[in-house]
């Protein structure tokens, strides 16, 4: 098996079908295999694969185990020697497989490769970024800091904005929401940390990954169309604290420095996942 797909789906219907099409539509000239996990949808979705999809493979979860420990569970099952850890509500719409694997097959260095992410619009998303630091949680993707200040020093820092994104490059780490992973090295590394319900869990396994002497790479001959969200509610008050709480353990697990500065750091991550959350139950 080259390359096992790894689609983790929570009421994904709307968007699932598109994906996974769009995987088998691109025809690819390699040994794939496609694996859903199933995070407890209410939807009907695991229903519409099976119908339609009977090739592909279905883990069904009781209840929502989080992102990380999904992926987690398809990695087991996964035959290929790389994992395309992939979201439900992305399009492939540039590039091959093949290409990817035969880059990888040729920089066996490479253990993680990111792709090029773009919006329904077709422009690109800062899907390769630098490690995240303390100024990080106010210049994040969704700050008010770096709406205000879109060029500013810090925010071009972490989202790599000056970064020419048609160029192969190594990077510090790529988006889950589309992740090739060989096999070898997470045999190395270990999988994603189940400690992480749901984001960072990207950032800490390439931070990993680096750690272990493997790169990182951003690709963009390959190219997906990416619905930023299409799969959960980020807008919902528990997706905010989510988030935060993935932010502080990343923090706590790869930044700390002392108990006077992390307790700071703490409540400014707990203020701020109060003030969006109060935020977005008043734009309701």
């Amino acid at each position: 098996m080259d390359i096992s797909v790894i689609i983790i789906s929570y009421n994904s219907r709307k968007f699932i079908q598109a994906c996974i099409n769009s995987l088998l539509n691109s025809k690819p000239r390699l040994i794939l295999e496609i694996i859903v996990v199933d995070n407890a949808s209410g939807d009907g979705s695991t229903g519409l694969i099976r119908a339609g999809f009977p090739g592909v493979k279905i883990i069904s979860n009781s209840r929502n185990l989080g992102y990380a420990k999904a992926c987690n569970q398809g990695i087991k099952e996964a035959k290929g020697r790389y994992v395309f850890i992939l979201n439900p509500d992305t399009e492939l719409s540039g590039g091959s497989l093949e290409e990817v694997v035969r880059f990888m097959d040729e920089n066996l260095h490479i253990g993680i490769l990111g792709p090029k992410l773009l919006d329904k619009n077709g422009k690109t998303e800062f899907s390769c970024r630098a490690f995240p630091s303390y100024s990080a949680a106010f210049f994040s993707r969704h700050s008010l800091l770096t709406r205000m200040f879109p060029r500013g020093k810090y925010a071009n820092r972490y989202l790599k904005t000056n970064c020419p994104h048609d160029v192969i490059q190594e990077v510090d780490w790529v988006s889950g929401a589309a992740m090739v992973i060989s096999k070898d090295c997470l045999s190395r590394i270990g999988s994603f940390d189940e400690e992480f319900f749901m984001y960072c869990e990207d950032v800490d396994i390439c931070r990993r990954a680096k750690m272990q002497g493997w790169q990182v790479f951003y690709y963009p001959p390959l190219a997906l169309t990416h619905i930023i969200g299409g799969s959960i509610k980020y807008t919902s008050p528990l997706a905010v604290f989510r988030h935060h709480a993935s932010m502080w353990r990343y923090f706590k697990k790869h930044c700390r420095i002392n108990i006077l500065w992390d307790g700071f750091i703490f409540l400014l991550i707990f203020l701020r996942a109060l003030f969006l959350s109060c935020l977005r139950l008043i734009r309701k």
